[in-house]
């Protein structure tokens, strides 16, 4: 490669790179040049833009020497102006819309609300009215599945069996892993919590009844619960919405089955059945 080709290529690669922001105040004009994109101003918006508006205050603008300008440097510009042209500006053709769509939009205030009697009185009573809400939805299921259950007794045919065996199987052994893990783990730490405290007085040989009986009694209950309402619940309450979505429960309505009898009631009665094995 010859040294002249050599030098070309280099020229033009140095005129390819975009230059960096720059501005001059000259006989009350402010000048733009370089390149004004979010490549060259994204570690220095903030300061560039309280830059200019301290510069130029009531000044004529020129950005005829700008090489590029992008979105963000077009809304730092307009941040600058106050979001109002100047009243002397000049700038290329291609760079005028981009100006025209922010005037276009409007800057969205925020709302400040005092906080009063008459204000909290509304939002206490909106969320009594949520709790009453709920309570009633609650209270429907409720019936909803005492009336599914007793037409199923009264038409054993139409009991849910298989549903409600699958159900136990989730929810009881495939279970039993990680209470298992979570019990023995509580265990072993109640068990270094408590031995310093029982050795002073001489009775470590109660570590293992104290540990025992805390388990069963009191942690048992509670992470049972815990397992079953985040692993099962969760589960149950994703597969119903996603038949919600895809509108299955509407097409076992139309075959005239009920939806609680199929979906909630096998269940409530698999919960009923593994909850007090499980603890």
């Amino acid at each position: 490669m010859s040294p002249t080709s050599t030098a070309s290529n280099m020229s033009s690669a140095s005129r390819e790179e975009p230059s960096a922001p720059s501005w001059q105040l000259s006989d009350g004009t402010v000048h733009l040049r370089g390149s004004w994109t979010l490549a060259q101003l994204s570690r220095r918006v903030r300061a560039v833009q309280q830059e200019l508006q301290r510069l130029g205050a009531g000044k004529a603008w020129n950005l005829e020497r700008i090489d590029k300008l992008d979105n963000l440097g077009a809304l730092l510009l307009w941040r600058s102006w106050g979001r109002q042209f100047p009243a002397h500006l000049q700038l290329r053709e291609q760079h005028r819309p981009l100006f025209d769509r922010l005037q276009q939009v409007q800057p969205l205030q925020p709302t400040h609300r005092r906080l009063g009697l008459f204000p909290l009185l509304d939002q206490l009573g909106a969320h009594i009215a949520s709790v009453l809400g709920d309570l009633w939805g609650l209270f429907l299921l409720w019936g909803n599945l005492l009336q599914d259950f007793f037409a199923a007794l009264r038409h054993p045919s139409h009991f849910p069996y298989r549903e409600i065996s699958a159900t136990i199987v989730k929810t009881g052994p495939d279970s039993l892993p990680i209470l298992t893990l979570i019990g023995f783990l509580i265990g072993i730490v109640i068990t270094y919590q408590s031995a310093p405290t029982l050795a002073s007085y001489g009775a470590n040989i109660y570590i293992i009844s104290i540990g025992g009986i805390s388990i069963l009694r009191e942690f048992g209950p509670m992470i049972g619960a815990i397992i079953i309402a985040g692993r099962s619940g969760s589960a149950f309450t994703a597969q119903i919405g996603a038949m919600r979505v895809t509108q299955e429960l509407d097409a076992l309505q139309t075959f005239g089955v009920s939806p609680v009898q199929r979906l909630v009631l096998p269940k409530v009665i698999a919960l009923a059945v593994t909850m007090p094995l499980l603890v």
